[in-house]
């Protein structure tokens, strides 16, 4: 495997991830899945064991963080006319790998 090779293939993700309700963090997480590209992009959402929900987002290049909290804020918006439930939007990315 030459270098280049090997970066290529590299799992280092960016993840961004956030907290809400059930029904806005599935509706986010569809949004999100439905606008990136599944190429650059892997998303979410589940339950976690505090009962709270959570979603995540993998990506393969480090996004921007502006338009990801935009898209953030319309799915979010969307679901806040259906249900009184306060989403925190991603405010940093991780690097993992």
């Amino acid at each position: 495997m030459t270098k280049s090779d090997k970066s290529s293939t590299s799992a280092a993700t960016f993840v961004a991830r956030l907290v809400a309700g059930e029904s806005p963090a599935r509706r986010i997480a569809d949004l999100l899945a439905e606008s990136l590209d599944p190429a650059e992009v892997v998303c979410a959402a589940f339950e976690r064991p505090d009962k709270r929900w959570q979603v995540d987002l993998h990506f393969r290049d480090r996004p921007e963080l502006s338009r990801l909290r935009a898209m953030v804020a319309l799915a979010a918006w969307d679901s806040a006319r259906h249900c009184a439930t306060a989403v925190t939007p991603p405010s940093a990315l991780a690097h993992v790998g």
